[in-house]
């Protein structure tokens, strides 16, 4: 069963990606860790992105951002 996108919230194996991409890892490794392709990967990321432009998902900071505010 897919998980329904249409409210602009981020999946939770989106959320996975975005957290793992932040601390530092591939997309290859993104894969390896959640057992996907990488071309999985690259879809999931370009639906993220989408969400950002749309406004309607508004990502975390990245910790140099983060430390950045403190």
């Amino acid at each position: 069963m897919r998980k329904c996108e249409s409210d602009g919230v981020i999946t939770t194996d989106q959320e996975l990606i975005v957290s793992l991409l932040d601390s530092g890892c591939t997309r290859a490794e993104v894969g390896d860790r959640l057992n996907m392709s990488a071309a999985v990967i690259g879809r999931q990321i370009s639906r993220i992105r989408g969400k950002v432009k749309l406004g309607t998902y508004d990502p975390p900071p990245l910790p140099i951002e983060a430390a950045l505010t403190r």
